[in-house]
């Protein structure tokens, strides 16, 4: 949820750990409804907030059905398969 990025982004600069990238599942890709583009708008306001904070990060989206559904991705990983 993009309403609670910025907490997970301060939890994440306050400890230990180091963030190296973040993924999505477009769970609802293979819906004719427009869910996918809800999704997908989502994941892309998210991608903008955390660059913000964080440099050389890897994003992963787009399972078999998202593929299908647009332009190819920008990110540097997808999940094809059954």
């Amino acid at each position: 949820c993009v309403e609670n990025l910025e907490h997970a982004i301060n939890l994440i600069r306050s400890s230990d750990l180091k963030l190296t990238g973040m993924f999505t599942h477009f769970a609802s890709a293979d819906e004719m409804d427009g869910s996918f583009f809800v999704q997908k708008e989502n994941f892309q306001k998210a991608k903008k907030i955390v660059k913000k904070y964080f440099s050389n990060l890897l994003f992963h989206s787009h399972n078999s059905a998202a593929l299908f559904r647009g332009k190819i991705p920008e990110d540097e990983y997808c999940r094809v398969g059954l």
